[in-house]
């Protein structure tokens, strides 16, 4: 028998390589570490649009479940274009092609499950191509804002390059002098990003001057405009100016589910738009939460082109301010594809500001005339799936007649008829709802956010058995209030005082109310004893006799609040002055007299006009921006986008087509 004999050397090699095609062990949880990023490095430029990001991992004894990557885009970096490797994978290349001409972050995590190691980034680079240096151009200063009061004392300044290639770098003018004489806080990035801080922090109460410039070599391209910004870190510097244009981008809520019936009456920041459709009210309530890092645009001039002055983004709490402004005429537009809003806000829609809508645009112009600010700038989204139905509670009430059949200033008589109480020698009726004390339709029951005295949250209107309902977020406190001299209410209280959550005669009562599950609160009732003692009470109902917009106001170049179909009925709230238009108290809309009439108001319709409030007529929004419209939208992906204006409708014969909801 032959022995074949290897060298040693041989040996050895051959084992090490047995080991190498060997798969490594997962590592425990505890034992992941932190990976090393190799490509992109550190600021550089890649010429394709789907790179390959790669790393390695230290460990060499065993290997991570998979990475999860993270992949976001400058100047903000607020996206997630990221996504997991297949395994233990140590490269990465993104689905969709990235921009040219643009900064992106990146990194990565070892895996285990749901068990994540050190984030090894983050990395930045650049995607191609180099801008030639006769086509450069003017970058746009975004933050700080023109005037913003900046509440740290060492500020990133971040501009945005509007060509679709990257210079080689940026020179950064800095200085407390308009004129830049001096330009000792003055640099350079060395590489194309447009992000930038000074080498040291800055002084506080001070106001400074800024602009941007491109630069291949040596040549400087043109200039940015210049902006300003103050330094006042606590909020307790002197001598400067309060914002000038203020406002919220703000979640507008309105939960109701995908699928089944509409919850009755719909719940609180819920409004119908005709043919079954619902979307949020448009009004900023309480308790709407504001949604951070939406970037909002101010522009010289009127709406909706006018984008000039740079850029802010949105705080914590959703709130923005654009100061110092000379007086003129301004456009704030926040558009909901563009610089990242995508990511913060699609799928959804806007609601306000009303009359200031078209497609995914929202704008106000605003004439500044100086001196105090303009406040209440602000943008309502309602986003297609938040929240769900199974987050409100209802709560459900009387408003009843408590009957006393005494007259006030009168003898009562002995013994005191049955529903009466003798209290410190007046007598009223007893506070307590008997089987046949009747309700009182047509009373407005007002409900605020928080402890009490709260309001104007929501209203209902007590239907023909006096019963309110409403549908609130759940937990949370609340304040339930009717004013009985108030404009639609006194004429149908008044006189008389409150027996059941008494709060003064002839007056507002109001009653506190926690609700702590979805269950809700039922038998939050209000008792109204009369002092002339009527036994019943008609409403003025208002039956349509067409379909009918509700306009915000009683003219037709009012925006749309919501639509009625024929059939429908409600109780007036009022009239327009001229008398030509019906006022829909719940909704706050006017709808024009000339589309129904009155229920049996055969030849009285004076009389009734008459015994209605007159209701003044609003402002229109400052803003020439169009109408919502959902027929330029062609395909259902971008009609569906922009929900809740908008559904895909498909006829029984025929193409389907995108029409407002």
């Amino acid at each position: 028998m032959k022995r074949i004999l290897f060298p040693l050397a041989l040996l050895v090699l051959f084992t090490v390589s047995l080991v190498g095609c060997s798969p490594l062990p997962t590592c425990a949880p505890g034992d992941l570490v932190q990976a090393n990023l190799t490509t992109p490095p550190m600021w550089g430029t890649v010429t394709s649009l789907t790179p390959t990001l790669s790393w390695s991992y230290p460990d060499t004894t065993c290997a991570p479940e998979y990475y999860r990557v993270a992949l976001r885009t400058g100047p903000f970096f607020i996206d997630e274009l990221g996504g997991t490797t297949s395994g233990p994978a140590t490269n990465w290349t993104p689905s969709t092609p990235l921009e040219p001409g643009t900064e992106y972050s990146w990194g990565v995590q070892a895996m285990v499950g749901s068990t994540s190691g050190y984030f090894a980034g983050s990395n930045y680079f650049f995607t191609g191509p180099m801008c030639p240096t006769e086509d450069l151009v003017a970058p746009d200063l975004l933050e700080p804002a023109n005037a913003a009061v900046v509440n740290e004392d060492w500020p990133t300044l971040i501009w945005d390059y509007p060509e679709a290639c990257l210079p080689e770098g940026y020179r950064i003018d800095l200085s407390t002098d308009p004129t830049f004489a001096d330009t000792s806080l003055s640099g350079g990035t060395g590489n194309p990003s447009t992000r930038w801080a000074a080498g040291h922090p800055l002084d506080d109460c001070q106001l400074y001057y800024w602009k941007v410039a491109p630069i291949n070599g040596t040549t400087l391209g043109p200039e940015s405009t210049v902006r300003s910004f103050f330094i006042d870190v606590a909020g307790t510097c002197s001598g400067w100016i309060t914002p000038s244009i203020t406002g919220t981008v703000y979640h507008d809520l309105c939960g109701v589910p995908e699928l089944g019936p509409l919850p009755d009456p719909l719940p609180i920041g819920c409004v119908s738009t005709g043919g079954g459709g619902v979307a949020a009210n448009g009004l900023f309530g309480l308790g709407e939460p504001g949604i951070p890092n939406v970037v909002v645009r101010l522009g010289q001039g009127t709406c909706p082109s006018a984008t000039d002055l740079g850029a802010v983004l949105t705080d914590a709490n959703g709130m923005f301010a654009f100061l110092d402004l000379a007086p003129g005429d301004y456009c704030v537009t926040v558009n909901a594809l563009t610089d990242d809003n995508d990511l913060q806000l699609i799928p959804g829609g806007w609601t306000a500001p009303a009359g200031g809508i078209s497609g995914e645009l929202a704008s106000w112009t605003v004439n500044f005339a100086g001196g105090e600010p303009v406040t209440a700038v602000n943008f309502g989204w309602d986003f297609q799936f938040l929240p769900t139905w199974g987050e409100y509670a209802p709560i459900t009430g009387m408003v009843w007649h408590d009957l006393c059949p005494v007259v006030p200033g009168t003898t009562p008589p002995s013994p005191l008829p049955d529903g009466c109480v003798a209290d410190g020698g007046l007598v009223h009726a007893d506070g307590i709802r008997q089987p046949t004390e009747p309700g009182l339709p047509g009373v407005v029951v007002d409900l605020g956010y928080g402890a009490c005295p709260s309001a104007g949250l929501a209203e209902a209107v007590t239907d023909a058995e006096g019963l309110f309902t409403f549908h609130v977020p759940s937990p949370g406190d609340y304040c339930l209030r009717v004013d009985a001299e108030g404009s639609t209410n006194a004429a149908i209280l008044l006189p008389g005082h409150w027996t059941m959550v008494a709060s003064g005669h002839m007056g507002m009562t109001h009653r506190a109310i926690s609700v702590s599950n979805s269950s809700g609160l039922a038998n939050q009732d209000f008792g109204w004893d009369y002092d002339n003692l009527p036994l019943s009470f008609s409403p003025a109902i208002f039956h349509l006799l067409m379909n009918a917009h509700c306009r915000m106001g009683p003219r037709t170049d009012y925006p749309i609040v919501t639509s009625f179909m024929a059939g429908d009925s409600f109780e007036a709230g009022g009239v327009s002055q001229d008398r030509a238009w019906i006022y829909h108290a719940p909704y706050r809309c006017f709808v024009a007299l000339s589309t129904g009439e009155f229920q049996g108001a055969a030849d009285d319709l004076g009389a009734i006009l008459d015994d209605l409030n007159v209701i003044p007529t609003p402002l229109l929004p400052a803003t020439d921006t169009p109408q919502f419209s959902c027929s330029s939208y062609t395909d259902s992906q971008s009609c569906t986008a922009h929900y809740p204006y908008c559904e895909w409708y498909l006829p029984d014969q025929g193409r389907g087509y995108c029409r407002n909801r």
